[in-house]
């Protein structure tokens, strides 16, 4: 609307400022031109009719052969086509209308299978025909100018050398004959001037319609937006509505089946069907709406379109196939099971084209897959009370390549471990897997294996409820582990090579984790004492060296 405006107020500005001294100037100019112009279809008009009256008359004749009647036929045809194009051409000029003048639809009743898709094909090609019609006009009648001034000269020179001859003594026998060609060239010549001037006026008319980009533009967008523009709106505004209009009710429809997880992929096939049964519905009426509106280029376009995707689907079916009994719920991997996806165990909340996993223990323990990259796993139900990650944050675990910290944060990508030190270790999360983390957290247990010298074998079996007792009050009087140990067990082991092996087990609870190597520290310093107190000597290791004597 605004281009509208501005081409308005421009012309207006244009007018008044601009165009008044020189519209002045060349009125009289236009007014003259008007009338030669009128002049001339009038002599063009009074010329062909007088031709062809000669040509009918001539048709009169009794001494005319079968094709030299077909010749003549033919020639009347196009000049009573020629007077009638100069008769609209004479109103045109003058009263600056242009009349359209169209051809009557041929109707046939039967019509072959390449006419229909002629037909079909039709709006889209009509409306290419249309982007570019303009330019082929203005080559098409450029060249036919040129011709016409070829065959024109061509003409002109010929008639030339006939009147030459005609003047000439040595061919007065011929003359006859050379003025019949001569009119006959003369003939041809007017023809050609006819149409000459014709193709020179339309050329005219369509430069004089030529104006600048930003307004061809300003046109075709304006032309657009008021028919192609506004019936696309319609339709796709008919295509969400009907569409939408399903999806409130699918929801409602099927909130009143409530069915066990056994038969949730029958759930799934029905919402399917119905989803797609709903969108070819509406995109049916979408169609229909543009049908209504007599729009059939963008009939023809969106039938295209659809058969162009429907064609497509051809290659890719065994691969959609699949993905759809995975979203049915019928495939290796199910809602509500517990899959490994990239080394990192998983929830499946939502089988669809972007399948939802989730894990609770782990920080943005949420992501998206395609159901194509879910093809290849496979998924089991979940135990009752099943962790979904080993360890949480702000647990202590131990590693199998021995670092031992706490996890200051777990995502699906890093486990960030913190050492008593207080470096951080970062690990890839299917990495921290791999290792097999010990969750200290829920408590623990040391062992510790202790030696008695073999010269306190007939005490060695009396001084176990002594080490028993002294180790648990060394504990347990500890501020650090006093009311964390859960359980102390002081054995007999076995006999080892130099010395008694006992055998000290220690079960400490959860938050003593980060205390772990204190507890085994603290066994060894009581062991010490009490040994100390008892005057118990601690033996060393012995080398024994194997030889042979000297004979």
């Amino acid at each position: 609307m605004k281009i509208v405006i501005y081409k308005v107020l421009f012309t207006i500005f244009l007018s008044i400022f601009v165009l008044d001294p020189l519209y002045s100037k060349n009125l009289t100019s236009n007014s003259e031109r008007q009338f030669e112009s009128l002049q001339k279809i009038d002599l063009n008009k009074i010329w062909l009719k007088k031709v062809l009256k000669e040509k009918k008359e001539k048709l009169k004749g009794q001494a005319l052969s079968n094709e030299e009647e077909k010749v003549l036929k033919q020639e009347v045809d196009v000049l009573k086509r020629k007077i009638s194009i100069e008769e609209y051409q004479f109103i045109e000029v003058a009263t600056g209308v242009f009349i359209e003048r169209g051809e009557k639809p041929n109707l046939e009743s039967k019509k072959d299978l390449s006419k229909q898709i002629k037909e079909i094909l039709m709006p889209l090609l009509e409306g290419l025909r249309r982007i570019s019609e303009r330019p082929r006009k203005i080559e098409l009648y450029k060249s036919q100018i040129e011709l016409y001034k070829k065959a024109i000269l061509i003409r002109e020179n010929a008639i030339i050398k006939i009147e030459e001859l005609i003047k000439k003594d040595k061919y007065g026998d011929l003359k006859n004959s050379l003025n019949l060609s001569k009119e006959m060239l003369f003939t041809e010549k007017r023809n050609l001037e006819f149409d000459l001037t014709l193709a020179e006026r339309s050329l005219r008319k369509i430069d004089g319609k030529k104006s600048s980009f930003i307004n061809e533009a300003g046109n075709v967008l304006t032309e657009f937006i008021g028919t192609k523009g506004k019936n696309l709106f319609l339709s796709i505004s008919v295509l969400f509505i009907f569409f939408y209009s399903f999806m409130i009710c699918r929801n409602r429809l099927f909130e009143l089946f409530d069915l066990s997880d056994r038969f949730l992929f029958l759930k799934k096939t029905f919402m399917a069907l119905y989803g797609g049964i709903a969108f070819t519905v509406s995109l049916f009426a979408s169609i229909l709406c543009l049908y209504f509106l007599n729009d059939w280029l963008l009939v023809t376009i969106a039938c295209i379109f659809i058969f162009g995707i429907l064609w497509s689907l051809k290659q890719v079916a065994p691969e959609l196939l699949d993905e759809a009994r995975l979203i049915l719920n019928l495939g290796t991997v199910r809602e509500g099971e517990r899959v490994y996806y990239k080394g990192v165990p998983w929830k499946v909340d939502s089988l669809n084209f972007l399948c939802s996993l989730t894990n609770d223990s782990l920080e943005g323990g949420r992501i998206l897959v395609r159901a194509k990259d879910m093809m290849n796993h496979q998924s089991r139900p979940m135990a009752e009370n099943e962790s979904m990650f080993p360890t949480e944050k702000g647990n202590w675990i131990s590693l199998k390549d021995g670092s031992f910290g706490e996890v200051i944060l777990q995502t699906p990508d890093q486990i960030l471990l913190k050492t008593l030190g207080g470096s951080q270790i970062y690990y890839q999360t299917p990495q921290f897997l791999s290792l097999f983390p010990e969750n200290l957290s829920y408590g623990y247990f040391i062992e510790v294996t202790l030696r008695l010298d073999y010269q306190l074998q007939k005490r060695v079996l009396e001084l176990l409820p002594f080490f028993k007792q002294g180790f648990d009050e060394g504990i347990n009087s500890s501020d650090i582990f006093k009311g964390n140990i859960k359980k102390l067990m002081v054995e007999f082991k076995a006999q080892g090579e130099h010395a008694f092996e006992l055998w000290i087990r220690v079960d400490a609870e959860g938050v003593m984790a980060p205390y772990r190597f204190t507890l085994e520290r603290l066994i060894h310093k009581i062991f010490i004492e009490l040994c100390n107190e008892k005057e118990i000597t601690i033996p060393l290791e012995q080398l024994k060296i194997h030889g042979q004597a000297y004979s």
